[in-house]
This record gives structure tokens, sequence and C-alpha cells, in this order.
């Protein structure tokens, strides 16, 4: 499945002509292969796009409607305002925004040509969308190779998932990256005087009240050991740094701050009269994760399945996680109400919600 890199709706495959594209039903935007655009466009502009990306004129633009990279932004004329397009120099797919195509001049049909027959580089094309179309439907994919980054091995020995294929950024994470960082000092600061940090910064939901509410939030700073602090940062920094390049520092930061005070308002809900402190950054970090698996479904997610001294790597579809996910979280809540476990699966519910509200928005 192809997704428009403005909107993210899928595009629809579209015949203009001699030549296959990929247009997108809400923006108009279209999608085409180099070399179905020489059949097209005017040679001159072909040869001055690519030539153009050869040279690495180009800045970072939109992701590619395929592969997800981030394509370069080149120049397809000359003169002071030129047609700027994005290529993308993996796939040689080049996107066109609304009006962009119009502006090139057409090319010439060769005579002889009859342009309703399908060239040899479309039929390919088609084909090719047609294996991503069932590739899609494959949520889950057993695989012996390890992600590209060795690094991620560890986390994955220790039963975290890992992005099998990070996404290219656009912007460095600058929020995600601080908010890591002023969680993780807070947290260690905090352990020197455990005890006094948490009974005057948690939240208890019968004492909700506290500094005008505010424990809704300072407890996401808080953690209670060294492997709770571990596992929120590893969640944040993976999930967070493409949510944030997708939303913006702002709507990041609005996403993470509304989806723990809502965790913890559901958490309070749930246990009115708990005298229970509750900390942790899980509900906050619930609602990025959730924002991750809407807004990438098919992004791959690995784990490292054991038994014993065999070691085999499985891949999921991040739409996949997102709702095992879920559903482990619902039946934790379950248990969570009668009072069977002190993990608060109600936070990380609340969280989500926030994450599927903005993603819906």
């Amino acid at each position: 499945m192809f997704l428009c890199p403005n909107c993210n709706e899928r595009l629809v495959h579209t015949e203009k002509g001699a030549g296959v594209y990929w247009t997108c039903p809400l923006c108009g935007g279209r999608a085409g292969n180099l070399s179905v655009l020489r059949r097209t466009i005017a040679r001159e502009a072909v040869n001055h796009l690519w030539a153009s990306v050869r040279e690495e004129e180009g800045k970072p633009g939109l992701l590619c409607p395929v592969c997800e990279r981030p394509m370069v932004t080149v120049p397809a004329s000359e003169g002071p305002d030129p047609v700027m397009l994005d290529v993308c120099t993996r796939c040689y797919f080049v996107w066109f925004d609304p009006k962009e195509f119009e502006a090139l001049p057409p090319a010439a049909p060769p005579p002889g040509v009859d342009e309703k027959r399908l060239p040899m580089e479309a039929r390919l094309l088609l084909a090719k969308y047609e294996i991503e179309q069932f590739d899609d439907s494959i949520p889950l994919e057993l695989d012996e190779t390890p992600p590209i980054q060795g690094w991620k091995t560890l986390p994955a020995f220790l039963g975290m998932p890992v992005e099998y294929e990070s996404h290219a950024l656009q912007r460095l994470p600058w929020a995600t990256w601080g908010l890591a960082a002023a969680v993780s000092l807070v947290s260690l600061l905090a352990f020197l005087n455990m005890e006094k940090a948490v009974r005057d910064f948690a939240l208890i939901p019968a004492e909700v009240g506290r500094y005008w509410g505010l424990t809704l939030l300072t407890a996401f700073f808080l953690h209670g050991s060294w492997l709770q602090l571990l596992g929120n940062i590893y969640f944040l920094l993976i999930f967070g740094d493409d949510v944030e390049d997708y939303l913006g520092k702002g709507r990041f930061l609005m996403v993470l701050l509304l989806a723990a005070v809502t965790g913890g308002v559901l958490h309070t809900l749930g246990h009115p009269d708990s005298t229970i402190p509750v900390v942790g950054a899980s509900a906050g970090v619930s609602g990025i994760l959730f924002l991750y698996g809407l807004q990438y479904p098919r992004a791959r997610l690995g784990f490292l399945i054991r038994y014993f001294f065999l070691f085999r790597w499985i891949r999921l579809r991040a739409w996949m996680y997102v709702l095992l996910w879920i559903l482990i979280q619902s039946i934790g809540a379950s248990q969570q109400i009668p009072g069977v476990t002190q993990v608060s699966f109600l936070g990380h519910l609340g969280g989500a919600t926030i994450g599927f509200l903005f993603w819906l928005l």
C-alpha cells in the first residue's frame, strides 16, 4: 500500500496516457516512476531533475510513498522560480504536489506508439504495488535476519520490541531527548530519598487534590525502580522520536502531558479511595506508543524469541503490535479493578486514548 506523503491517504492506481501513476484522492498529488516520467514529461526537464539529484543539490523532503525514507527536493526546471519536486534516490519515485505536474512541459509522443498499451516499466510497477498490498496482509513474519543496527539485539534479548527499520527523521527530536533526560535526572535524584519523594510528589488517588492536582503530572517524573525507569525511557526514545517528527515539538509535548494526566485521572476513577502511591511515565508513553502504531501501521517491530539456546527473530507490523498491546492492557485493567494487580493498566489505557484522539484529529 502506497501512502500520500502529505495527508497519509492511500494512493490510487491511475493510468494517464503513456504512464501509470499513483494519485491521492484528497490532495490531488501523484507519484510516478522515473522511467514512466520520461514518456510523459519533456526530456530536458527529466534530465535536469536527475542531474540535480546526482549532484546532490537538494535538501531533505517528504517521505517516499514506497519505502518511507526521506526524498530529496530538487529543481526540475531552470529560472528564478523553478518547479521543485521530491525524488526518492532509492526507489526512483518522483512526487508531484498538486499542479506541479501540469507546470512541466509534456513529452511529445513518439510516432507509432500505442498510448493505450501499458509500458513494461509500468507493468512492473503495478506488480510491485500488488506485492505491497499482499505484504500488508501479513502481520507476522519469521526471519532469522537480525536488525541492521547490532545494538538492537540487547533490548530485544531483554524482551523489548525494536524497530526493524528505523524511520529517517527530518529533524532532530530535541523534545524527546530533553524529556528523557529530565525524567532520568529527576528519578535518579529521587532515588536518593525515595520515601520522601513518593510521599510528596507521587499520585495518591485518595488525595488527588494535593497541590491543586499537580501530582497528576509530577508522578510522571518519578519511578519506583531502575527497571521501571529504563523501560519507560527506552519506549520514549524508540517511539517518541518518530512521533515528534510527525507532530512537531509542541503537539508532541502536549500529547505526553495530556496522556499522563488522563492516565492518572482514569486510574483515580478506578481506585478513588486508594492510598497507594502511583509513579511512572508509562501513561504518557502509552499515548506515544499508540499514536505511533496508528501513524506508522506498516512499520516492522522485531522481537527475539528465546528457547533455551535457540534464538529466532519475528517481526510484527506496528498495527498488530498495538492491537495485542491494547488486548493485554484491557485484560490487565480487568484484573486491576478488583485489586489482583498493582500495575496501572487503567493509566495505560487512559494515555492511549489521548494518542488515539490526536491521531484522529
